[in-house]
């Protein structure tokens, strides 16, 4: 068994699968489709899902405790274990049938560059924790002050501190985010210059940096792997 997950091939045929049931899920999208071919795609599901059951077994059963060392294969396991709740009836938690969607996160752990670049990710967090503690206080501060300032002239987008920061995290993104200032400018004229020194401290600013951060990190995990 050893020899067998431990094959080039092996892991190549596991991509496979992974592909192919991406392909089957989509297909699962279009009533249409299912309509015609819906219960020969529940069997294939059947058989992706036995798969990779079947798969992780033998790898659990070759590495044995040493299995559960690597974070990777901490992954692996709890991929595998979200896509078979919807078989094990489990309720409670919404359409657990959608969670059969989540085995398709197994190609991150399949192709090294995937792997290379989660890394990177991994690394740049824990190496911008002070970046994003910077940006989390400075949006609690606009947060704060927003409601003090205008839940009267806007009450749907700054009603209470959690509307508040859902609509700062919308103007994060720039989404839009002038249909939110325009109203409140023709109240205060002033409104303009508060927004948008938030848009250039939180999002030209600190969130250049975490840019800058993830891709140091990345190029760091690159040069440590060659």
């Amino acid at each position: 068994m050893k020899s067998i997950i431990t094959n080039p091939w092996f892991e190549r045929l596991v991509l496979a699968i992974i592909v192919a049931n991406a392909i089957t899920l989509g297909l699962e999208t279009y009533p249409a489709i299912m309509l015609a071919y819906g219960s020969t795609l529940m069997k294939l599901d059947l058989v992706f899902v036995g798969f990779f059951v079947i798969e992780l077994s033998l790898r659990l059963s070759v590495l044995g405790r040493t299995f559960w060392q690597d974070g990777w294969n901490w992954f692996d396991a709890t991929v595998v274990g979200l896509t078979v709740l919807p078989f094990l009836g489990v309720s409670g938690i919404g359409n657990v049938s959608a969670f059969r969607a989540v085995r398709l996160l197994r190609v991150l752990s399949i192709i090294p560059s995937f792997r290379r670049v989660l890394a990177g990710i991994g690394r740049a967090l824990s190496g911008s924790f002070a970046v994003m503690a910077v940006l989390a206080v400075i949006l609690y501060v606009y947060a704060v002050v927003s409601v003090k300032l205008f839940r009267d002239v806007s009450p749907e987008k700054f009603a209470d501190l959690g509307t508040s920061f859902f609509t700062y995290f919308q103007i994060m993104t720039l989404d839009a985010w002038s249909d939110i200032v325009l109203p409140i400018m023709a109240v205060y004229w002033w409104a303009g210059m508060f927004f948008v020194s938030f848009i250039v401290t939180a999002v030209f600013i600190l969130l250049s940096i975490l840019i800058g951060v993830a891709s140091n990190a990345m190029n760091e995990n690159d040069t440590e792997k060659k």
